[in-house]
């Protein structure tokens, strides 16, 4: 990423954040790609979708408040 100016505390903040968000993304959906084990109920694995969901829509919102300054 090149950047033109020196990023603000926040700012590294929210793209250290999104960086961290990425990576538990993508342990998660990995996890949810396999068969559902059988130590979880339906009710949690559902609830780990509905989370990974939730989860994506936060990266998208930080990936648009990125554009903001590092354009």
């Amino acid at each position: 990423i090149k950047m033109s100016k020196e990023l603000q505390p926040h700012e590294k903040r929210i793209l250290d954040e999104h960086s961290e968000l990425c990576e538990k993304i993508g342990k998660l959906a990995d996890f949810l790609s396999k068969p559902q084990p059988p130590f979880i109920d339906d009710d949690q694995w559902f609830l780990m979708n509905a989370q990974l969901g939730a989860m994506s829509l936060y990266s998208s919102i930080l990936t648009q408040r990125t554009k903001s300054f590092l354009s």
